[in-house]
């Protein structure tokens, strides 16, 4: 769902660094792109907040068994 000539996403909603749950576009976006699950990246985005790098370094951390 990127633009590769401009590198924006398709959905071009708003701010590239933050997660809008509300926009599905967006939400299909960042679950495709951060391999998970919309359940997950609720989860995530309700406990660090809709920063895109917060929610990736929270699934990493995850993944990894909290190391």
């Amino acid at each position: 769902m990127t633009d590769k000539k401009a590198g924006r996403h398709s959905f071009d909603a708003g701010d590239p660094r933050r997660i809008d749950l509300a926009n599905a576009d967006e939400r299909a976006y960042w679950c495709k792109s951060l391999m998970t699950e919309e359940a997950e990246l609720e989860l995530a985005v309700a406990a660090v907040g809709d920063s895109a790098e917060a929610v990736r370094r929270w699934l990493g951390a995850r993944r990894d068994g909290g190391k």
